[in-house]
């Protein structure tokens, strides 16, 4: 953790789509989500980052914006999904809001 207040990883899941493993790792600060492919641990693969928050707000006490510093997260496997997808569901501590998040292939 950056002593300046950077990006700190806070949680990850570990889930399994269509024969690969993923890590899915929350930035508590950012407010970011890294996904990595773990499938052979000795190398793992960047796959993407997302974080759908504006950036060019400042959070505080006195304007929460959207998701924020997520705390912990949850992946649901397709079998267990409502939807037959995978999901995430991450719980945002200063928020005190919930995002699920369907995860589709392309």
């Amino acid at each position: 953790r950056s002593d300046d207040k950077g990006p700190e990883p806070e949680n990850v899941a570990i889930g399994e789509i269509n024969c690969t493993i993923y890590a899915f790792i929350v930035l508590e600060r950012a407010g970011g989500l890294f996904v990595y492919d773990i499938t052979n641990p000795t190398a793992p693969e960047y796959v993407t980052y997302y974080n759908h928050n504006d950036i060019t707000v400042e959070i505080s006490e006195d304007n929460v914006v959207g998701f924020v510093a997520p705390e912990g997260i949850d992946f649901i496997s397709a079998e267990d999904s409502p939807t037959g997808n995978p999901m995430l569901v991450i719980g945002y501590e200063v928020s005190g809001s919930t995002g699920i998040y369907e995860i589709t292939m392309q």
